[in-house]
């Protein structure tokens, strides 16, 4: 027998899971990803439909899945209307865009979007295959380049033997439906490869490579074919042998007057001569070209000065007379040559605008990138590819409602989206445009607290908002507009540092002001949720601390306080004190001496009470920068660190539950193997002291804390620390954020710090559902609605009317027992639960609340 339990608004059937076996933690890195590193090759930027297609060897931009192709918008936000599917399985070598807006695409790809498809195909300008050419290049082909002549026809070059069952070595000519023009037949290049194909007005064609002979004929290292595929012997153009007596071209340029311009990078000291249209010597340029050089349209060159095999230059523009037009400043940015590889960088210009595609860069410069844009002022544009994230310092970051999270900070950017201090992203840091902040704030904003409903609390030591008031404290609405409804008045009259909604229903803030519309608090009230005072909790909170609240830990019985304060409404509370819900000193509460440094955080875990920050003592016994205490405030003698021996975390910054375990960080005061990977810099410490420690490292120069390390350390022992860590509710997601600074000197890398990162908890359990998080059922509105149900098989049924959530389910003791979206009508079987109290909270995608109570016999 089943039991139909059928919740009257929108709640999701959600399967239990048996938890017990350990968990992990790793990297989320969907949230604010590295979209240039995921770059390998930038083979190829064309103009198309007046957006930049970019191509080449990558899986991602701008944190969008877009295997090897994909399309750009305005600072190259990718463009979903250019419909790739699953992309190109292999590297995109070149693309050619038609009058059409069709694009023709080689590379060393197989498939397109599951489409079998070998090296070539050609799609329509949505990005769609155009299965209307079907090119047929046998299994193991190698092409090198093509060229499209003015009917419409493909001259493909490569390593090949045949085409479509007809013996053709290394060249063809294709018609537009991919079948072979059986009436070009140019033979074979006896005795090298082809490298690049180029076709002057009148159709003509040019090919260069790595040659002596061709048909027979003694041509050096270039030569012109007839349309037919016959040697046009009135090309006269004759090149030196190297010291290796052979020629390698990699690059030749057809000028708009149809004059050939051939580098030779296989010369030493390179050089660069002019031909005529029918091979005659002009002149020798009094500069450099190479591979990566791109001919303008005026007929300047756009070129990296010169090639060693010590790196490289950066990109100068010339005048084919040697004249310098332009200098890029681009400071730290190697335009070099991947030597491993044998694959040059490139430059491209796009409507006068320059980008390079670094394929092998060296920089210490912030944000190393594998495609930038070039500025008019001759910079790098650092609004074009940005990472995922902001570009400047985040405060704090708080979780708001289905996949979206609320960051505050100093910067002016997320993405490419221009938005300051504070806003709304995805799941993958990408800004929510409904969100408008307008102008934020005018000062730094410190803290957040999102309210069941969506509304958004933020304090800091600003004075306006928008341009509108906003003294120290202000409440907005999930578009961003300040709630009409929350009315402080004149405010706090000094900064907040912490905000924390308790009973469901009020606000409590705190920091180190003195004063609350005009009325004398000393650094903490507590709010009505309209703004006036809740005359009960000040009353008992009487002279309230004596010294600046840092932070604010709140159970559901208890609130904490950490800062630094010696008093609480004239009781002696060194740095911590904890109170009674309602306000009033908890008397049962005593942790003695305190510590004899500062505090930072504190959190209840198991039954005891963790407490971190900068000390050595606690309560006149040793300890360093962690302890444990008893839930009346006495320490917990039998607390010892293994692997810090009493804990060597020094400043304890941060402490909190995450993925079942305990977490806190700081920074070894000590160089572990100096010089090498090997340091540990603001280093996490997770730990259960029941299951285990483990550790949180630096995985490939993840941003932690102030100092933002490459993979090559000075031997500095400075200590560098984690000064911002925020916990989610559930205890299943960590963020960790700041404001990075730079290294200065050679002796070590610094790069741009991604400014926010998250973790998540990964359970081991079957279906990979994260961990049960304690928390504390406060948090939520009280339960609406209570259900008693048997020890029968249940079916939990959700008649929605809303189209998709959120569920969480908690245990009476607050666990997180599972965390979920759901969808309308959705129908799901539950295993058996242990008999008990449940509560399962339902918040619909318009921000809609509702905490149902399950009690089960």
């Amino acid at each position: 027998m089943k039991l139909k339990l059928i919740l009257s608004i929108s709640y999701l059937l959600i399967i239990l899971n048996v938890y017990g076996q350990t968990s992990a933690i790793k990297l989320d890195t969907s949230f604010n990803t590295f979209d240039n590193n995921n770059i390998t090759y930038v083979n190829a930027l064309v103009k198309q439909s007046n957006k930049l297609v970019v191509a080449g060897l990558f899986n991602k931009i701008g944190g969008v899945q877009c295997n090897n192709i994909c399309r750009l918008l305005n600072d190259s936000v990718v463009d979903p209307t250019f419909i790739t599917g699953t992309g190109f399985n292999n590297e995109v070598k070149k693309i050619v865009v038609l009058p059409s807006d069709k694009m023709y695409v080689m590379g060393a790809f197989t498939s397109y979007s599951n489409v079998n498809i070998n090296y070539l195909m050609r799609l329509n300008p949505n990005g769609t295959p155009d299965l209307t050419f079907v090119p047929n290049f046998d299994v193991g082909s190698v092409l090198k380049d093509f060229a499209v002549q003015s009917d419409g026809m493909l001259v493909v070059i490569g390593q090949f033997n045949k085409y479509s069952g007809y013996t053709r070595k290394n060249i063809v000519r294709l018609k537009t439906n991919g079948s072979l023009d059986v009436s070009f037949n140019s033979g074979d290049v006896n005795n090298g490869v082809f490298n690049k194909v180029l076709l002057q007005s009148t159709d003509k064609i040019i090919l260069a490579g790595e040659f002596t002979k061709h048909l027979s004929k003694n041509v050096s290292g270039i030569v012109r074919l007839l349309s037919t595929g016959e040697i046009d012997n009135t090309f006269s153009c004759v090149l030196p042998l190297n010291g290796n007596n052979v020629i390698t071209l990699q690059t030749v340029f057809i000028h708009a007057n149809d004059e050939i311009t051939i580098p030779r990078r296989d010369l030493y000291p390179m050089e660069a001569k002019r031909y005529d249209a029918n091979g005659g010597l002009l002149y020798t340029y009094s500069f450099e070209l190479n591979e990566a050089s791109v001919l303008l349209p005026d007929g300047n060159f756009l070129t990296s000065s010169t090639y060693n095999t010590g790196g490289g230059t950066f990109p100068i523009e010339y005048t084919p007379a040697g004249n310098v037009v332009k200098k890029y400043n681009t400071t730290g940015w190697y335009l070099t040559y991947d030597f491993s590889y044998d694959i040059p960088s490139k430059l491209f210009s796009i409507d006068g605008i320059t980008y390079m595609g670094c394929n092998y860069y060296e920089t210490y410069t912030p944000s190393a990138r594998r495609l930038v844009r070039l500025t008019d002022t001759n910079e790098i544009d650092f609004h074009f590819l940005p990472r995922g994230g902001p570009n400047y310092s985040i405060t704090d970051v708080a979780k708001h409602s289905l996949n979206k999270y609320i960051l505050i900070g100093g910067f002016t950017r997320i993405g490419s989206a221009k938005i300051r201090t504070i806003a709304m992203v995805d799941s993958t840091c990408v800004v929510d445009p409904m969100f408008n902040p307008g102008s934020g704030f005018n000062g730094p904003a410190l803290c957040l607290a999102i309210q069941t409903d969506g509304k958004i609390l933020v304090g800091g030591d600003f004075s306006s908002y928008n341009n509108q008031p906003a003294p120290h404290i202000v409440r907005l609405m999930p578009d961003g507009s300040i709630d009409p409804e929350f009315n402080i008045g004149s405010g706090v009259d000094y900064p907040v540092y912490d905000i924390q909604i308790i009973d469901t229903d009020k606000i409590l803030v705190a920091g180190v002001f003195g004063q609350y519309q005009g009325i004398e608090v000393s650094n903490i009230v507590c709010l009505n949720m309209d703004g006036s005072a809740n005359t009960a909790f000040n009353s008992n909170a009487g002279t309230g601390t004596n010294g600046r609240i840092r932070k604010m830990y709140a159970t559901d019985a208890n609130i904490y306080l950490i800062g630094d304060f010696n008093f609480y409404n004239g009781n002696m509370s060194k740095h911590i004190v904890r109170l009674n819900i309602d306000g009033t000193y908890d008397e049962t509460f005593n942790p003695g001496q305190g510590d004899n440094g500062s505090l930072n955080d504190a959190v209840e875990y198991n039954n005891k009470l963790y407490v971190v920050g900068n000390f050595t003592m606690f309560n006149s016994q040793s300890r360093n920068s962690i302890a444990k205490l008893n839930l009346d405030g006495t320490m917990e003698t039998s607390f010892y660190d293994p692997t810090y021996n009493g804990g060597a975390l020094s400043p304890g910054m941060n402490v909190g539950i995450f993925s079942n375990a305990l977490i806190y960080t700081g920074c070894r005061s000590t160089l572990m193997d100096s010089g090498n990977e090997s340091f540990l810099s603001s280093t996490f410490h997770a730990t259960s002291f029941d299951i285990g420690d483990q550790y949180l490292t630096n995985p490939k120069g993840i941003f932690y804390g102030d100092l933002f390390y490459g993979p090559k350390m000075s031997d500095d022992s400075s200590d560098y620390y984690l000064k911002h860590v925020k916990f989610s509710v559930a205890g299943t997601e960590l963020y960790v954020f700041g404001t990075p600074t730079y290294s200065i000197g050679n002796s070590y890398e610094a790069r741009e710090a991604n400014f926010i990162v998250k973790y998540k908890g990964v359970a081991t359990a079957p279906g990979g559902v994260e961990p049960p998080i304690t928390t504390g059922i406060n948090n939520f509105q009280k339960a609406n609605t209570i259900y008693f149900v048997s020890n029968a098989d249940e079916v939990l049924l959700v008649d929605s009317e809303n189209s998709k959530g959120e569920l969480h389910i908690f245990n009476i003791n607050g666990v997180e027992i599972y965390a979920g979206l759901y969808q309308t009508n959705t129908s799901i079987d539950m295993p058996q639960m242990n008999s008990g109290v449940y509560f399962i909270k339902y918040m619909s995608e318009g921000q809609n609340v509702k905490v149902v109570k399950i009690v089960k016999n």
